[in-house]
């Protein structure tokens, strides 16, 4: 955990540098670009696009995800019979990104509620009835407003801190 920590620290510099979820997504080398031709798609393209060392991260994030969450269980296995198991856990890995884009942006601590809301309420509620640990432990909280920096630094400082 701590690792990762300090590879978002040292990759991302500041969150500012991404007007939007997209470009971060971008970034992190989390989406795939259509290439095209006369306006017609004529495939995908995307392996050497982005920072290979976030991709590597948000994937370690997922494993790590999967192997303490039920939720998280809950939620690949959902997307797996759909998408297949390497396309479900990219799909966790931008849910990862998203909610990490969002957390340094607006300053905000890790809610898994609001992580696995859109999962759990288009499911039925199916994702919350699991009486298993949260991905982010409840004792663990982060508070970032004590950070007036305005960049990771801080942030990261405490996750790498809490996770030791």
């Amino acid at each position: 955990m701590a690792i990762l920590s300090l590879v978002l620290l040292y990759e991302l510099h500041t969150i500012d540098r991404f007007p939007s979820v997209g470009d971060f997504l971008s970034y992190a080398r989390l989406v795939t670009t259509n290439l095209t031709s006369d306006g017609k798609v004529t495939g995908q393209s995307g392996a050497k696009i982005g920072n290979v060392h976030l991709k590597w991260a948000f994937s370690e994030a997922v494993l790590w995800m999967l192997r303490y969450s039920d939720q998280a269980k809950a939620l690949v296995k959902c997307k797996e019979k759909k998408y297949g198991k390497p396309r479900a856990m990219t799909m966790l890995a931008r849910k990862i990104a998203r909610a990490v884009y969002y957390m340094l942006k607006q300053k905000e601590p890790f809610d898994a509620v609001k992580f696995f809301a859109s999962y759990s309420e288009a499911s039925g509620g199916a994702a919350r009835t699991n009486s298993g640990p949260l991905w982010w432990p409840e004792a663990i909280s982060i508070d970032i407003s004590i950070c007036q920096c305005g960049n990771l630094l801080c942030w990261i400082g405490q996750l790498s801190a809490l996770a030791t």
